[in-house]
């Protein structure tokens, strides 16, 4: 332990809906919406001598006025919606009993927004030994962001040198996420015993392969500034499996 110091402050406001439908004529969902703010002074321990920058890529940059550093936790997402079910194709008499019979579809769909993040300065303008964080003339953000240019980064000018500048932390929001899981499952029955069977499953993850991007370059000053080089979430993955049940 390097110190402890009771300053960090958080607080939450939000409100959610639940949508249920429990396992009946072959069908069951549960859907979620959420919509909330988190708000703090710090979100993790990462502001303290020794133990580096924080997660919000800087931590604090007035060491006497710790209240200037809050803002949107780092893990705060304004809205979320994720629907998840399972339906049994009802297909039991005819020709098509054989071929579709006794599968079940499952899948997770989410959307949500994207996690805040902090523009900062690659350097230390105020000569504080702390993070520098540029002024800010306007929102920063854009109606039509690309990966080569997410946020506007001339919205965002160099302060005088040895003075602090004027814009929060987490005041900028990355890149959501749409994604689809999918799954296709049935069990065999074996002769082996009453209860024995195999299950054979095909699971695709992010189905349709939407990119789901990473946070930009947030240092300021940076040539790369404002340009998204990674993604989140992995790419589409499809996967086989077999279990045997005894």
């Amino acid at each position: 332990i390097f110190r402890t110091e009771p300053w960090a402050t958080s607080s939450y406001h939000g409100i959610s809906t639940r949508l249920e439908k429990r396992f009946s004529g072959g069908l069951s969902f549960l859907t979620a919406f959420t919509h909330g703010r988190s708000l703090d002074t710090a979100s993790n321990l990462g502001n303290c001598d020794g133990c580096g920058p924080s997660g919000d890529y800087g931590g604090i940059q007035d060491s006497r006025n710790l209240d200037e550093n809050r803002g949107p936790s780092n893990h705060n997402i304004p809205n979320r919606f994720v629907f998840s079910g399972v339906y049994s194709l009802p297909f039991t008499e005819g020709s098509l009993k054989h071929l579709l019979g006794g599968w079940d579809v499952s899948g997770i769909v989410t959307f949500s927004d994207g996690i805040p993040f902090t523009p900062a300065l690659n350097f230390d303008n105020a000569n504080t030994g702390t993070t520098s964080r540029p002024n800010r003339i306007r929102d920063g953000t854009l109606s039509n962001p690309t990966i080569d240019r997410y946020f506007d980064i001339d919205a965002f000018p160099f302060p005088q040198r040895y003075t602090f500048g004027d814009s929060g932390r987490n005041i900028l929001y990355g890149p959501g996420t749409n994604m689809v899981n999918f799954a296709l499952h049935r069990n065999f029955p074996l002769p082996l015993s009453e209860t024995s069977k195999i299950e054979f499953r095909f699971e695709a993850f992010n189905f349709f392969n939407r990119p789901h991007f990473g946070l930009p370059v947030l240092s300021i000053g940076n040539r790369n500034a404002g340009v998204i080089g990674g993604t989140a979430q992995d790419n589409r993955q499809l996967q086989f499996g077999l279990k045997l049940l005894f």
